[in-house]
């Protein structure tokens, strides 16, 4: 006597599809965890090597949203964030720059860059089991090496 086997693929299919959509949910939230942990990590450190080369203007106000020299080092830092939302017009509101030790715009004095972030997993799997959020903060600092504006640029690194 011959017997069918479809039904059994069926249940076994049905009892083992949750764990496997749950292990690729759990690896695509992971993967993009540690590309944006990467990613604004190396943007600190690009904020913070353009403004060893190009201190903010201000001692008091490192973060004057007027100062065209942390303009650059913000520019330098989105400039290789793809995944994230972050981006030319809202950078500033997410890096800020302070002169620690006391420190001020010389050359040896140090600068450093903060940036902070708060992002969303991809999958509803990372939501329900982490928080609803991502929350970033990297500091990353330098020792000032000049304080000459690039090249082309003018004095207060305007164009």
């Amino acid at each position: 006597m011959r017997r069918r086997k479809v039904g059994q693929s069926m249940v076994e299919m049905a009892l083992v599809l949750p764990f496997l959509v749950l292990i690729t949910m759990g690896i695509i939230d992971s993967s993009y965890y540690v590309y944006i942990y990467s990613e604004l990590e190396n943007a600190t450190r690009h904020a913070a090597e353009r403004a060893s080369k190009t201190p903010p203007l201000s001692v008091s106000n490192p973060n004057d949203p007027n100062d065209k020299c942390a303009q650059l080092a913000e520019m330098e830092a989105v400039d290789d964030i793809f995944l994230s939302s972050l981006n030319r017009t809202n950078i500033a509101s997410h890096i800020t720059f302070a002169f620690p030790n006391g420190g001020g715009r010389n050359i040896g004095d140090q600068i450093e860059a903060t940036l902070t972030y708060t992002g969303q997993f991809l999958t509803p799997i990372g939501r329900r089991f982490f928080g609803n959020a991502l929350n970033f903060r990297f500091t990353s600092r330098r020792t000032i090496t000049d304080t000459d504006p690039p090249r082309g640029f003018k004095p207060d690194c305007s164009t």
